[in-house]
């Protein structure tokens, strides 16, 4: 096996044992639309770092962050509600990247790279800073995952129980931001967002608590994230596309074994109320 396709393999493993957890608890806070919007704003910090000659991971970082506060303070007084908020914040920045690509030595094919992603260019450096990344989000996402799942359900509750809710729903939004702009190189900026869903709602159906979706999930993604990568190296197409289109195809397979069951649980049911009367 090449090189670069082992370095690839592991960095979309280690993409995808994050992209669970984080995907079901977007699912349950409502938020599923937020990815794009901080996609968009990673990049804008990409296109400002390669315009600036500065190192990209730090501004995108560094604008991701910024775009979360952004959006907590048109957010913040009620005048501007979250839709309208995220809505302008994706287009705006995406209009302004795409300016900003044009003073960038070869930016069309660093716009697409931005967009689609290229996970077989990834190094060592990247696939450090993937599992790094993994380590500090996996202690966050332990220590808040209660938290989280207590205030998509109730947030009042939470706010009874001394929990300082803004704070929370601010640091989940961060770490949203910061796992989609470490992953961009990856999978690119259209598709992480994807790849964070995609899991969740398959994995839903068929899970009786977070938990066990969130490993249902988890479990989907690193599927997805092999089998997607396997079948771009061999049929040469995108890397980062083919592994949301396997998610896809994982989906819609659950999806019609779940209906499939309904209609068998169904007609199991409808046998017993004859044998019964």
């Amino acid at each position: 096996m090449p090189d670069f396709l082992i370095n690839a393999l592991w960095a979309s493993l280690g993409v995808a044992l994050l992209a669970g957890p984080i995907g079901c608890l977007m699912v349950f806070n409502r938020v599923a639309c937020l990815g794009d919007t901080l996609a968009h704003g990673a990049i804008l910090g990409l296109s400002l770092g390669l315009m600036m000659h500065m190192e990209p991971m730090l501004t995108l970082a560094v604008v991701t962050v910024a775009w979360v506060g952004l959006l907590g303070f048109l957010n913040k007084d009620g005048t501007v509600s979250t839709d309208s908020a995220m809505a302008f914040l994706t287009h705006s920045s995406l209009a302004v990247s795409i300016v900003l690509f044009t003073f960038v030595p070869v930016g069309a094919s660093n716009l697409m790279e931005a967009f689609i992603g290229n996970i077989l260019t990834v190094g060592r450096e990247d696939i450090f800073l993937i599992y790094a990344m993994d380590g500090v989000f996996g202690v966050i996402l332990l220590w808040g995952w209660k938290k989280w799942i207590l205030i998509a359900v109730h947030p009042d509750l939470a706010a009874a129980q001394n929990m300082n809710v803004p704070f929370l729903r601010m640091l989940f939004l961060m770490m949203i931001g910061l796992f989609i702009a470490f992953s961009i190189k990856m999978m690119g900026a259209l598709l992480v967002p994807a790849f964070l869903i995609i899991p969740a709602l398959a994995a839903r159906p068929f899970a009786k608590t977070p938990e066990q979706m969130a490993f249902g999930a988890g479990l989907l993604a690193i599927l997805s994230a092999i089998a997607g990568l396997f079948a771009s190296y061999e049929w040469d197409t995108p890397s980062g596309p083919m592994m949301v289109c396997t998610a896809v195809a994982f989906y819609g397979v659950l999806m019609i074994f779940k209906q499939m069951l309904r209609i068998k649980r169904l007609s199991c049911f409808k046998r017993n109320q004859k044998e019964t009367s």
